[in-house]
């Protein structure tokens, strides 16, 4: 199925979760932030959430650096 993923479509197969997409994309969801069709994703909900064709997620990567 297809599904948006930070701006592109991408196939994947079915009945994947958002934890089965981070680990398919080999992020640690400790690490990042999920979006799903607008809204943010709890990090206990992601292995609940099953995609659905033509979903649209986001992925954000938390980065330190820079002068306080």
């Amino acid at each position: 199925m297809k599904v948006k993923l930070n701006g592109k479509m991408h196939v994947i197969p079915d009945d994947l979760t958002l934890l089965d997409l981070l680990k398919m994309k080999n992020l640690n969801p400790d690490f990042v932030a999920v979006q799903h069709n607008g809204g943010i994703m709890q990090k206990e909900k992601l292995a609940e959430l099953k995609l659905n064709r033509d979903d649209e997620v986001e992925i954000l990567h938390f980065m330190g650096g820079g002068q306080c």
